[in-house]
C-alpha cells in the first residue's frame, strides 16, 4: 500500500513539474514547494526501499555462498581433469611428432641407402669396365712389348754376327756417393685420372651447404644439421 502511494505521489509530483516554467514570484514559490516536496518523497522512496535491498542484498549473498560451496564440490575434480586432459593431450601430439619426424628421417635414410646401393652398384659397374680394360690394354701392351723385345734381340742377333760388340766401360767410381731411385709425377690430363686417385673439394662444398642449407643438391653429399651452442648476451 505504502508502495502504491510513493508511486502516485511520485507520478503527480512529476507531471506538475514537467509542465511547471518559472516566469514569476508565484511560479517560483510553487516550484520551491515542489522541490522541498520532491526531496522529500525522494527521501521516503530511499527509505522505503532500503530494507528491500539490504534484505535482497542479505538473499543474494546467502545465494552467492550457497552457489559457492556447490561449486567446490564439482569444480576442483573438473579443473583436475582438465589439467590431466590437457596434459596428455599435449604429451600425445608431441609423441605424433615426434613419430612423424622420425618416420620422415627413416624414409630420407631409406631413400639415401637405396641412391647409395644404386651408386655402388653403378661405381662397381664403372671399376669392372675399367679393369677390364685397362687389362686389355695391359695384355695388348706386353704382347707388342714381347714382339719388339723379340725382333730387337733378334736384330742384335743379326748385328752381332757382323760388328763385334764394343768394350764395356768400367763402372764410375765415386767413394761414398751412389746413386738412389727417385721415382715422381707429373699431371698430363686431368680429366683421365680415375675417380679413387681423386679428392674432393670441402671448401666449396662447405660453402654450398651454409648457403643452400637443406636444399643442398649434391650427388654423393648428405646436408645434416649440427646445432652449437652459442652466448646470447
Amino acid at each position: 500500500m505504502e508502495n502504491i502511494q510513493i508511486t502516485e505521489k511520485a507520478i503527480v509530483l512529476a507531471q506538475e513539474a514537467q509542465s511547471l516554467v518559472v516566469r514569476d514570484q508565484q511560479s517560483a514559490n510553487r516550484a520551491t514547494e515542489l522541490i522541498l516536496a520532491g526531496k522529500e518523497m525522494v527521501k521516503r522512496i530511499k527509505d522505503y526501499f532500503s530494507p528491500l535491498k539490504k534484505a535482497a542484498d542479505e538473499a543474494k549473498k546467502k545465494l552467492l555462498e550457497a552457489e559457492k560451496a556447490e561449486l567446490q564440490k564439482v569444480e576442483p575434480y573438473v579443473e583436475k581433469l582438465q589439467s590431466s586432459l590437457t596434459a596428455w593431450r599435449l604429451e600425445e601430439e608431441r609423441k605424433r611428432r615426434e613419430a612423424e619426424e622420425a618416420a620422415r628421417r627413416a624414409e630420407l635414410e631409406r631413400k639415401r641407402l637405396e641412391e647409395e646401393l644404386l651408386r655402388k652398384a653403378e661405381e662397381a659397374r664403372r671399376l669392372e669396365e675399367e679393369k677390364k680394360r685397362v687389362e686389355g690394354e695391359e695384355a695388348a701392351r706386353k704382347a707388342r712389348e714381347e714382339l719388339e723385345r723379340r725382333a730387337l734381340e733378334e736384330a742384335a742377333a743379326r748385328e752381332a754376327q757382323l760388328i763385334p760388340p764394343p768394350p764395356i766401360p768400367e763402372k764410375p767410381k765415386t767413394d761414398g756417393l751412389t746413386l738412389r731411385e727417385n721415382w715422381s709425377f707429373e699431371i698430363v690430363d686431368e680429366s683421365q685420372i680415375p675417380r679413387e686417385y681423386l679428392i674432393p673439394d670441402p671448401v666449396k662444398i662447405r660453402r654450398v651447404v651454409q648457403v643452400m642449407k637443406d636444399k643442398t643438391n649434391i650427388p654423393g653429399i648428405r646436408v645434416f644439421n649440427q646445432p652449437v651452442v652459442v652466448k646470447t648476451r
